[in-house]
């Protein structure tokens, strides 16, 4: 009867101590996802802050300045993202999928004289012409 008990009692332990870590896996795992999706936002908002600082800087420098600005094919993690310039909105636009659902950052600029459309995984020359900042 004595062994019973112990085997009983060391069976409840060891299923107590599951529980625990199971619980624990769990919080961690759920950190990690948070930690991946702030990574992203951050990455995203590091490209949309970028465009927009370059054409800000093109606009306030004035006629004939010309800046360059790497857009790579997806964010530094791997995430696919799309990017746009909304001149009535003065922002610049970052857009992206973490975990199924659509995350987006906007970036403000300084004007709305803006022509032109980004493309990926290219060098996009912004160039001021006569206070209006051309995207090439």
């Amino acid at each position: 009867m004595r062994k019973a008990q112990i085997v009983t009692d060391f069976t409840m332990i060891i299923i107590a101590a599951m529980i625990i870590f199971l619980f624990i896996f769990s919080t961690i795992n759920k950190r990690n996802d948070e930690l991946s999706g702030t990574r992203t936002y951050l990455f995203a908002k590091q490209l949309a802050d970028q465009v927009a600082s370059a054409v800000n800087t093109v606009h306030i420098a004035g006629d004939g300045t010309s800046r360059e600005v790497v857009l790579p094919e997806n964010l530094k993690d791997g995430t696919p993202y799309l990017i746009t310039v909304e001149p009535g909105n003065r922002a610049v636009r970052i857009k992206w999928y973490y975990q199924n659902n659509q995350r987006e950052y906007s970036s403000t600029i300084l004007t709305s004289n803006i022509n032109g459309s980004l493309n990926f995984n290219t060098s996009v020359n912004l160039t001021n012409v006569r206070g209006t900042v051309q995207v090439t």
